[in-house]
């Protein structure tokens, strides 16, 4: 009986002993080619982060051009506000001077019939008006309100 024992146990470390060493061997092959896999994956991720740094850059770039933009966008704005407000101080002034000098050739006229002795006729309207204010130019509606905050 000890020797059926004796060939059971030999028999198990060569066969063990065996195995080990193949299995040695598969796992330095899959070592090798994880180091391998791990190299590209190392190159691949420096490439994606030289891509995301040049995208950071033409974001910034794309930005401070909008900033510009907006900039530009406010003072055009701001100078087009203050022509419009002269415009319409300077069309104001005109209208007070073109209702004064209406009502003083109204005026005039009036006076004149009188001074001849003569009856004013019927030919002249009873309607004391003044000009009508000119229009100011309206905003044209198709161009959209302008966002003046930023993002």
């Amino acid at each position: 009986m000890k020797k059926v024992i004796m060939l059971l146990l030999a028999s198990t470390l060569i066969l063990g002993a065996c195995g080990k060493s193949d299995e040695k061997a598969a796992l330095q092959k899959d070592i090798d080619k994880l180091q391998k896999e791990n190299k590209s994956l190392k190159a691949t991720q420096n490439k994606l982060k030289k891509d995301k740094e040049q995208k950071q850059k033409q974001v910034d770039e794309l930005q401070n051009e909008v900033k510009d933009k907006v900039a530009t966008e406010s003072i055009k704005q701001k100078s087009d506000s203050k022509s419009q407000e002269e415009d319409k101080k300077k069309t104001a002034a005109e209208d007070k001077k073109a209702e004064s000098d209406s009502t003083k050739n109204q005026q005039s006229t009036k006076a004149q019939p009188k001074e001849n002795g003569a009856q004013p006729s019927k030919e002249q309207p009873k309607n004391n008006t003044a000009q009508p204010a000119k229009e100011q130019p309206k905003k044209d509606a198709s161009q959209p309100a302008k966002d003046k905050t930023t993002h």
